[in-house]
């Protein structure tokens, strides 16, 4: 599976790291828009994928509230 590799894992502990605050935004904006796009192109189905998407978003930029709306929107919370 494309999300178990071990670039986005790293991608996601660089940036919760970065003391950046633009860096962890984008990082975790990319994982959102990995969701959206997947979503609206229906080729994301499985439910575990949009979990870990949204999951490494929250931990990299936490209090984004337009990643929070989506993920409630979803119903990913």
């Amino acid at each position: 599976m494309l999300l178990k590799t071990r670039q986005y894992e790293e991608m996601v502990r660089k940036a919760r790291h970065s003391k950046r605050e633009r860096i962890r935004y984008v990082v975790a904006k990319f994982f959102i828009d990995i969701l959206i796009n997947g979503l609206k192109e229906g080729s994301l189905y499985d439910p575990k994928v949009m979990v870990q998407l949204r999951r490494w978003a929250y931990e990299i930029f936490p209090n984004e509230r337009g990643f929070q709306e989506i993920s409630r929107g979803l119903k990913l919370c």
